[in-house]
C-alpha cells in the first residue's frame, strides 16, 4: 500500500521547467545568458547562490530547455561536485564533457556531427591523448594513438589546460553556445578550480556560458572557491553575476500544493499551511514533506478519488518531523530491504553511481528492480545513457549514508573496495581506479594482512600515475603517500618493485 501511494503524487510538471516564486531570478539568469553571447568582450561567471534545497539546480535546468531547443540548437552540459569524492580530479568536468560526447553522437543532424568531429580532431591534434586520458568518453568522437605524453610537471598541466580550452573553443560559438553548469562548487577540487579559471578568463571563447551553483552558507572566506571568485573578478576582469535564491513564499507553497493535488486553493488551506509551517518554504523540504504525508497515509484519496487528510494526524506529523534529513531518512526506511541496501551502498559511492558496479557488489540483491523502485519513489534519477544514476538531491544521499552505523562505515567501504578489486576485470578496474582506491582507503584502518596492503599500495601507485597524467599533482601526491603508508617496514627488501 505504501509503495503504491509513493507514486500518487505526480511531479512531472516540475521536470518540465515549471518554477514557483522564481520569476525575478529566472529573468536575471536569461538576461545574463543573452548578455554573455551578445557581448564578446565581456566574460561572465553566473553564480547561483542559496542554501540547500532552494532550487538552484532547478533554476539552471530551465535554461537547459531553452538552449537545447531546435530554435537555439546549443548544448547544455552539467557536472556535480561530490563531498565524498573530492579526491577524484576533474570529476565534475569529466561528467559534463561525457554528457557533451553523448549529446553530439546522438545529434539528429549527422552531417553536423561529422563536421564537428573533424573540427575537434583538427584543433586538438597531438593533445587528443591528454584529453582522452582525462575524459575517456571523448574517444567516441575523436581518434587517438595509444601511449602517454612524456611531458611532466607544470608543463603537462599547462598543456592539459590549453587542450581543454581549445576543445571548448571548438565546440561552442555564439550561434551554438555551450552552457557549462557546475553544481555544488563549495566542494570543488583544487585542480578543477585551476582549470575553471582558465576557461572563465578566456577572451577567445564567446560561445561559452559558465554557470555555477553553491551554498553560500558553506563557503568560508579562505576557501579555494571563494579565492577563485576574488581572483577571476579582480585579476582576470571576469564579471560575476550573482543570483541569490531564498525559500519560497507562503503563496508559492499554496500554489504547489494546489497544483500537485489538483484541488482548489481554498480546499487545501489547512494542508499547505501545515506544510509551510514545517518547511519554511524550502522547496526540497516541501516536496519531501508531501511525499512523507502520502507514505504515512496521512494524505490519501477517498473512495471517490478525492484527496483527504485528518487535521489531528497532520498536527502530529508536524510535531514529529524536525528537518528534511530526518524526513528523508524515515522515507527510505519505509522502503523494502533491497531498496534500502541499494541506496545505502550507492551512497558510499557518492552522488552518482553505475548500476553495473552495484550488481558486482550486491550479488544476492535484485539491484535492477530496487533501482527502478527508488526511481519511482523520486529518490534516484537516471542520467544520460546506460545504467548511470544520481541521487535526486545530495540530502537524499546523505540520508541514505546516515543509515549506515558509524562503527560499520569503515567495514562496508572496505568490503566494497575488496569486491570491486576482486570482481571487476582489469579494464574495469582501470576505469574505476579512483573509486576502488578511495573505498579501500576508507576502510584502510581494518587492513591487517600485509599482502592485501601491498595490493592497495600497487593500486595507489596506478592511481597516482593516472592523476599525474591528468596533471592533478595534489591528488597524485595523496595516492603516492597512501601507497607508501601501506608498505611494510621492510619495504625496500619486500616491496622493492613498488
Amino acid at each position: 500500500m505504501q509503495q503504491q501511494q509513493q507514486r500518487l503524487l505526480d511531479w512531472s510538471f516540475l521536470d518540465n521547467g515549471v518554477l514557483y516564486d522564481r520569476a525575478i531570478e529566472q529573468e536575471k539568469l536569461f538576461a545574463a545568458y543573452h548578455k554573455r553571447l551578445s557581448n564578446e568582450s565581456c566574460n561572465e561567471f553566473i553564480l547561483l547562490a542559496g542554501k540547500s534545497g532552494t532550487g538552484k539546480t532547478a533554476l539552471a535546468q530551465t535554461l537547459r530547455h531553452y538552449v537545447s531547443s531546435t530554435e537555439v540548437g546549443g548544448f547544455f552540459v552539467s557536472g556535480k561536485f561530490d563531498q565524498l569524492q573530492k579526491s577524484e580530479p576533474y570529476a565534475a568536468l569529466v561528467s559534463a564533457f561525457t554528457e557533451y560526447a553523448t549529446l553530439l553522437v546522438n545529434h539528429p543532424n549527422q552531417t553536423y556531427v561529422r563536421e564537428k568531429k573533424e573540427e575537434i580532431q583538427t584543433s586538438l591534434r597531438t593533445d587528443i591523448q591528454l584529453l582522452t586520458d582525462m575524459i575517456p568518453a571523448l574517444e567516441q568522437i575523436v581518434s587517438c594513438q595509444s601511449g602517454s605524453s612524456s611531458i611532466r610537471g607544470t608543463k603537462a598541466t599547462q598543456r592539459l589546460f590549453i587542450a581543454t580550452r581549445n576543445l571548448v573553443r571548438t565546440i561552442s560559438s555564439p550561434t551554438k553556445p555551450l552552457v557549462l553548469f557546475l553544481d555544488d562548487l563549495q566542494w570543488a577540487d583544487s585542480a578543477t578550480i585551476d582549470l575553471l579559471r582558465v576557461l572563465a578568463s578566456d577572451k577567445k571563447c564567446p560561445g561559452l556560458v559558465l554557470i555555477g551553483a553553491c551554498r553560500y552558507d558553506e563557503v568560508e572566506f579562505e576557501d579555494e572557491f571563494a579565492e577563485f571568485l576574488r581572483t577571476i573578478e579582480n585579476e582576470d576582469q571576469v564579471s560575476i553575476v550573482p543570483i541569490e535564491l531564498h525559500n519560497l513564499t507562503l503563496e508559492a507553497v499554496e500554489d504547489i500544493v494546489s497544483d500537485v493535488l489538483h484541488i482548489p486553493k481554498e480546499d487545501s488551506r489547512p494542508l499547505f499551511r501545515a506544510v509551510y509551517k514545517k518547511t519554511k518554504g524550502n522547496i526540497l523540504f516541501v516536496v519531501q514533506a508531501l511525499e512523507s504525508l502520502c507514505d504515512n497515509e496521512i494524505l490519501s484519496r477517498d473512495n471517490d478519488g478525492r484527496w483527504q487528510w485528518d487535521t489531528e494526524d497532520l498536527k502530529a506529523w508536524g510535531k514529529g518531523v524536525s528537518n528534511v534529513m530526518d524526513l528523508m531518512t524515515h522515507r527510505i526506511q519505509l522502503l523494502s530491504s533491497d531498496v534500502q541496501t541499494v541506496l545505502v551502498t550507492a551512497a558510499c559511492f557518492g552522488a552518482e553511481f553505475d548500476e553495473y558496479l552495484l550488481t558486482e557488489i550486491l550479488s544476492e540483491t535484485d539491484v535492477s528492480s530496487a533501482v527502478d523502485e527508488a526511481v519511482e519513489s523520486g529518490l534516484l534519477v537516471q542520467l544520460h545513457g546506460g545504467g548511470f544514476y544520481k541521487f535526486a538531491h545530495d540530502r537524499v544521499q546523505q540520508a541514505a549514508y546516515s543509515l549506515l552505523p558509524k562503527e560499520e562505515k569503515a567495514r562496508v567501504h572496505l568490503d566494497i573496495g575488496r569486491k570491486l578489486r576482486t570482481n571487476l576485470s582489469e579494464e574495469d578496474i582501470e576505469m574505476h581506479l579512483y573509486l576502488v582506491v578511495d573505498q579501500m582507503e576508507r576502510g584502510g584502518s581494518l587492513l591487517d594482512d600485509q599482502n592485501e596492503k601491498d595490493e592497495l599500495a600497487t593500486l595507489c601507485l596506478r592511481a597516482g600515475q593516472m592523476a599525474t597524467r591528468c596533471s592533478d599533482f595534489k591528488a597524485a601526491a595523496k595516492y603516492f603517500a597512501l601507497g607508501i603508508d601501506s608498505l611494510s617496514e621492510r619495504n625496500w627488501r619486500d616491496q622493492y618493485y613498488l
